[in-house]
């Protein structure tokens, strides 16, 4: 009898939530009937293979298969999106995403504040002082060794060509100090994958050891709800590029446009909700700061992204961040604010600097990461053109042969910048 009132009693409950869920779901929509209706961007199609083709048919398609987003969401967020699929962008609002987070607070039974302090979550963990982190499996040899012959092969063909060849390598959020508590195998992979590198004759430009020298801790450089570094660390992490650049090519690019006094810092409060905070809701973190360093000085810069038919010339400020996208993220209290960088993942990217005449032409091979970094590399005098290609399917979704890009630009040089290993594997022929 007892175990028919219990099973009685979950079955309620079950009731109950759904309820509650789809009358949540009603409200939003009758709240913000617009909210899933705004477009961003006018996509364009474009066949990259067909203006950029393959010189063979022998190319490794084969990417490194990981979980789906809503594989890694914990049981909570996948619940909420299995019983309100028909009440798009339910599962933000639920967990306190923005407007209703206001009036009603956290929509959970009581623990979603706890959630705050707990440190591991499956596929993501909280760093010992506050930082969420997602984390790494460990990754066979021969994946990572590939991954090299790749890096190896391009900058073989960028030499043929006559252009220069730089590696630079983002920095991972996660610290040894971190493995304390965290099980994580991004540190390990990027240390094998370095030394397959170094192994096959490919400099790298570390920035980790780097940024530890900028800032007090590791983790201030990164937000707290994002995997990527903060927008502001892109001014120093361009006058450390370029000071490389000039060292190791005898080049004499100009570094005072990274001046930091040339630049005003802009905030907006709690406009960025990054995509580890969107993984697990706002019941696991806060929205926090979005923060700019915008030139004070006279800039004129003509920026294209083709696939959003984006082809505009203006400020600094006109030009490197969307409007749409900050707008969105500050009205909603805590959007992807990162994002607003330079259009986001865009499959190619041209920046002219028009106040650099006969500077150099740099090709950018790219994750998310240099969206930090390419706005002020960009205002350097002595670089003329920055193209920038996202080769990463599901993200930039540049599909054409960077070697056919590299011999129809003819850039002076091919910087790859990679946050760790994982883009190597990829393709460039």
């Amino acid at each position: 009898m007892k175990k028919q009132n219990i099973a009685g009693m979950l079955v309620l409950l079950s009731v109950t939530l759904c309820l509650i869920l789809c009358g949540i779901g009603y409200c939003y929509d009758k709240v913000f009937p617009d909210a899933d209706k705004v477009v961003l961007y006018d996509h364009v199609s474009i066949d990259w293979e067909s203006i950029y083709p393959f010189k063979s048919t022998n190319v490794d398609d084969d990417v490194n298969s990981e979980n789906t987003e809503d594989d890694l969401k914990p049981f909570h967020v996948r619940l909420a999106d299995t019983l309100a699929l028909k009440f798009q962008g339910l599962q933000d609002h639920m967990f306190g995403a923005s407007k209703l987070e206001k009036t009603s607070g956290y929509i959970t039974v009581g623990w979603a504040e706890g959630m705050k302090y707990l440190s591991d979550y499956g596929n993501y963990a909280r760093t010992e002082d506050g930082y969420l982190v997602d984390k790494d499996n460990e990754v066979p040899q021969e994946q990572l060794d590939s991954g090299a012959e790749m890096i190896e092969s391009l900058q073989e063909f960028c030499m043929q060509q006559g252009a220069l060849f730089a590696y630079v390598k983002s920095p991972t959020k996660i610290e040894e100090s971190d493995l304390k508590t965290i099980k994580d195998y991004r540190l390990q992979n990027n240390a094998i994958y370095d030394e397959a590198l170094k192994e096959r004759g490919v400099d790298i430009l570390d920035l980790n050891e780097w940024i530890d020298t900028e800032v007090e801790n590791h983790h201030s450089a990164f937000y707290i709800t994002d995997h990527h570094w903060k927008a502001v660390m892109g001014l120093p992490a361009a006058k450390k590029i370029t000071e490389t650049l000039n060292n190791k090519f005898n080049l004499d690019l100009d570094t005072e446009c990274y001046d930091p006094d040339k630049y005003e810092i802009r905030t907006y409060k709690n406009a960025m909700f990054g995509s580890l905070g969107n993984a697990l809701g706002h019941a696991y973190a806060d929205s926090e700061d979005m923060e700019f360093l915008i030139p004070t000085s006279e800039t004129n810069l003509h920026v294209e992204h083709p696939d959003i038919n984006y082809d505009e010339t203006g400020s600094w400020e006109d030009v490197m961040i969307s409007s749409k996208v900050l707008d969105m993220a500050i009205s909603s209290e805590g959007g992807y604010a990162y994002e607003s960088l330079l259009g986001g993942n865009r499959p190619l990217t041209k920046i002219t600097n028009l106040n650099s005449d006969n500077g150099k032409k740099i090709l950018v091979i790219k994750d998310s990461f240099a969206l930090a970094v390419l706005p002020y590399l960009a205002t350097c005098e002595g670089i003329s053109e920055i193209d920038a290609l996202d080769v990463r399917p599901g993200q930039g979704n540049f599909t054409g042969s960077v070697h056919a890009y590299i011999e129809k630009m003819q850039p002076d040089i091919v910087l790859i910048m990679l946050s760790d290993y994982q883009t190597g594997a990829l393709s460039f022929q």
